[in-house]
């Protein structure tokens, strides 16, 4: 189990002279506006956008739990120069997690990025997708970085094994294989599966006209980083945690007449990046610098002790600049004044960024006194977008 060490931020109050209220609270037209705001739709809250590095954190239990072997193909994250193998790692049967983030090589014409598994056991590998996610490439980034995660956390197993005799390859996502892309296109698969043998997997760039099965024996083994382009992608290579559940330390349980709070997840402090193994580069503490592939189970308690309910919003740090000025995603909530389920961040645009803005998830009712609710959140990183992705949980009066 890893146990961030928990902490409050010194909450700053300021009575704003225009509408007299506290900073980090709603003003009467913001409450306004969330009452009427679709699910998933950008609001602008000014008083708390602009203080919520004040605000205080939630205190996190983050334990990891028992996930799928995750696999990261992010580096280098542009084929610059030329095809090859980006990623080579060896899963023991079981579950995994394959995310490939790749951009291929510009200016070279059409070329193909895909993954093959080579069946390394002594008996056939019983291959089955639990869940799959390859939206079409474009050079969109926002938008493949949320399909992407609308796709996975909507998906379903495959009700049929594809089987790979001892020593056999198999192309792992035909529909990637079969896909061309060219300058600046991402190409973007998350999957998750299952294997019943160890199984090699590989992830490379390569010609239109070439065999992904017999290609492999060719290409060269490419370095994490490229001459001349250092600092490309977050990360590659093998990742035994992939999993995490979070809640609240000791049983600590928001209560709504402290005001907002802050739920910051994958920061790279408090919640460090993942660490593993990148077997081309001989790395045995590589890092997943976002942690994007992981996935986090929030569940947490709350409470309405002024008889107001919360709010749930997903917002970004103040920092813009040519990378990091939009933020999209998905996260899956549960029930509250809307049905459980996924919501697209945002919903009806692409991405959102400027200041103020924030993406309305859910509202969660007031509680009668003295009971306790509970609310759930999936969340992983989203691809394309900078991390970490701050949660608001703010009390509003329905």
């Amino acid at each position: 189990m890893r146990v961030p060490k928990s902490y409050f931020a010194l909450t700053l109050y300021c009575l704003c002279p225009l509408t007299g209220v506290l900073a980090q609270e709603l003003t009467s037209a913001e409450t306004q506006a969330l009452r009427s705001a679709p699910q998933g739709s950008v609001l602008t809250l000014s008083n708390i956008w602009s203080h919520q590095r004040d605000l205080p954190r939630i205190p996190l239990e983050i334990s990891d739990v028992h996930g799928p072997q995750l696999l990261l193909s992010d580096k280098p994250e542009y084929f610059q120069t030329g095809n090859g193998i980006s990623l080579q790692e060896e899963a023991k049967p079981g579950l995994v997690r394959l995310y490939i983030y790749h951009v291929p090589q510009p200016d070279a014409g059409p070329k193909t990025i895909s993954a093959v598994i080579q069946n390394l056991g002594k008996h056939p590998l019983k291959f089955r997708f639990l869940r799959r996610a390859f939206p079409k490439p474009s050079r969109d980034y926002h938008l493949i970085g949320k399909t992407g995660l609308i796709q996975f956390f909507d998906s379903h197993p495959d009700k049929t094994f594809r089987r790979i005799p001892p020593g056999g390859r198999m192309v792992i996502d035909p529909d990637m294989d079969a896909t061309t892309v060219t300058t600046d296109e991402l190409v973007h698969g998350l999957y998750e599966f299952k294997i019943n043998q160890p199984a090699r997997i590989s992830v490379f760039e390569r010609d239109p006209g070439q065999s992904s099965i017999a290609v492999l024996d060719q290409l060269p083994k490419l370095p994490r980083d490229l001459p001349g382009y250092e600092g490309s992608g977050a990360g590659r290579g093998l990742f035994l945690t992939s999993d995490y559940d979070v809640s609240g330390e000791n049983g600590f349980a928001i209560d709504t007449i402290n005001g907002p709070m802050r739920l910051l997840l994958a920061d790279g402090r408090k919640d460090a990046w993942v660490r593993g193994r990148d077997s081309i580069a001989g790395l045995e503490d590589g890092r997943d610098s976002g942690n994007y592939g992981v996935i986090y189970r929030v569940r947490l308690k709350y409470r309405s002790g002024d008889g107001r309910g919360l709010a749930l919003f997903i917002t970004k740090p103040g920092r813009g600049g040519r990378w990091c000025g939009g933020q999209a995603g998905a996260v899956k909530v549960s029930r509250g004044t809307w049905p459980e389920g996924t919501v697209a961040v945002p919903t009806g645009r692409v991405a959102f960024g400027n200041p103020g803005e924030m993406v309305f998830i859910q509202k969660f009712p007031p509680l009668r006194k003295g009971k306790t609710g509970t609310l759930e959140i999936v969340y992983s990183p989203p691809g394309a977008s900078c991390i970490p992705t701050p949660m608001l949980l703010v009390p509003f009066q329905p």
